[in-house]
């Protein structure tokens, strides 16, 4: 997505590109992407200004399916102290 000479660049794990919305973020010089993945798996984040590749770009983002995570029954916890919970992929 090309938002004035910034774009945006978003590639599934089945090199499918997808589109980001760019919109203002706080004052004038921020702006924010956001894109929803169709496909669980790694995604590439390419930014760009002009020609120029952002510092950092591109950036790595894992995409999970929550609804193949379980958790299994909970047992009771005490405000204030450590709490561990089982969790598994299926």
């Amino acid at each position: 997505m090309i938002h004035g000479l910034l774009l945006y660049c978003i590639a599934a794990p089945s090199d499918r590109v997808l589109r980001a919305r760019v919109q203002p973020w706080g004052d004038h010089h921020r702006l924010r992407a956001e894109f929803v993945p169709i496909e669980v798996g790694p995604h590439c984040i390419n930014v760009t200004v002009g020609d120029i590749e952002l510092q950092g770009s591109p950036f790595a983002c894992e995409v999970y399916d929550i609804g193949a995570v379980k958790v299994a029954p909970l047992k009771k916890g005490i405000v204030g102290r450590p709490y561990d919970i089982d969790s598994k992929f299926y």
